[in-house]
């Protein structure tokens, strides 16, 4: 294997001190061939497995039953071509074969709820501010209606497969299983094949999620001509899977009140079909009114943290800080956008060179016990902790 490396200061753009170059140039290598060694343990989405295309919700099907019943997350990638797409079906009588400028307002709603679910999720904020145009432009839906009705359809396949190409800041730290869940999620709370009302927060032991499994392989053999039903089944396998977590909750949250910033803008439907979902009367108001699970607005904390790694984004945006903190030896991987970071990169991989520990501000969402999304703010040097 050939591995051609780069200068340290043509790496970070930036000038490096001899003995600072001297010590990080080693650590970077053996950084390098840990991920080497550890692609070739762990056979994950991004490793040399197979790549999987969703051409239908059939091929959807196939891939929930093997992930989530099966085991399987040998996966080297997945790619959407022709599936999934978001279908709305509104019925009464001022949507007959006419879609109101309040039922427009929905769907604009929906699309802002897909925006701010991405930019959560790719810069750790829903601010529509932080996307650039060309996100947005590749995150639209366009929606068609049925001629001589009010179904409304939009192919999302685009859309997903512009959401897998930015995950990777997304993925550290995830095993592969957890990797694989996260796209299952996203094609199916997006599509509406799994829309949940509240996300199972129950987590049950080996033995009884065995016996989930067998109850509802079973299910499925007996409904194979049934894919609805299938779908349905799976989404209580997926929202229970011990595997889930804080991450794969956000994204049923926001693809959640996408549905619902529809829902809340047609009260005087008699019938809404969004995509395996169907609401009727009172149940259209019912689920509009629903709120999201409470905030999990980044909270601001300081810790001590040894820097494993610091890598450069693609698109020279931001940061990816890898450190353990001292207290728990827990790995926290922290994004830093390039204006925040400033001259901290500079100690940081000083850091990272003589393996001393360093003092961070930083940001995090809370969930349970577990901290997601950390947002590098500063480093705290000694000079700041004696002032006051």
């Amino acid at each position: 294997m050939f591995v051609r490396f780069q200068p340290l200061e043509q790496l970070f753009d930036v000038k490096f001190e001899q003995n600072i170059r001297d010590q990080c140039i080693p650590i970077f290598i053996d950084t390098l061939m840990t991920k080497v060694h550890n692609s070739k343990k762990n056979k994950g989405i991004y490793n040399l497995m197979s790549v999987v295309t969703i051409k239908s919700e059939e091929d959807f099907l196939e891939l929930a039953k093997s992930v989530l019943l099966d085991g399987c997350s040998d996966i080297e990638s997945v790619v959407f071509d022709g599936w999934p797409s978001v279908e709305l079906y509104i019925q009464g009588p001022r949507y007959d074969q006419s879609l109101p400028i309040s039922a427009m307002e929905g769907y604009v709603g929906f699309q802002q709820e897909l925006y701010r679910l991405y930019g959560d999720l790719i810069h750790s904020t829903s601010s529509l501010q932080k996307l650039r145009y060309k996100d947005k432009e590749d995150l639209e839906l366009v929606f068609k209606i049925e001629k001589g009705s009010s179904d409304t359809k939009a192919d999302a396949a685009g859309m997903l497969n512009h959401f897998l190409e930015k995950l990777d800041v997304v993925l550290v730290g995830m095993d592969s299983m957890e990797k694989i869940l996260l796209i299952l999620g996203l094609a199916g709370c997006i599509s509406g094949t799994w829309i949940f009302t509240q996300f199972i927060k129950g987590r049950t032991d080996n033995a009884q999620i065995k016996e989930n499994h067998d109850t509802i392989r079973a299910s499925i053999s007996a409904n194979e001509n049934s894919t609805k039903e299938a779908l349905a089944a799976l989404k209580y396998v997926y929202a229970s899977h011990p595997k889930t977590g804080a991450m794969h909750e956000k994204v049923s949250e926001y693809s959640d009140q996408a549905y619902r910033n529809v829902l809340k803008k047609v009260p005087d439907a008699d019938f809404v079909r969004a995509g395996h979902s169907e609401f009727r009367g009172n149940e259209i108001t019912e689920f509009s009114r629903r709120t999201r699970s409470p905030s999990n607005a980044p909270v601001s904390r300081e810790a001590e943290f040894y820097i494993d790694g610091v890598e450069r984004s693609s698109d020279n945006m931001y940061y990816l800080i890898k450190t353990t903190r001292v207290e728990d030896e827990q790995s926290v991987s922290m994004k830093a956008f390039a204006d925040v970071i400033g001259d901290d990169l500079f100690d940081l991989l000083k850091a990272l060179g003589d393996g001393n520990s360093v003092k961070l501000a930083y940001q995090a969402s809370i969930k349970g016990d577990s901290e997601y999304n950390a947002q590098f703010s500063y480093l705290i040097n000694d000079d700041e902790e004696n002032v006051g």
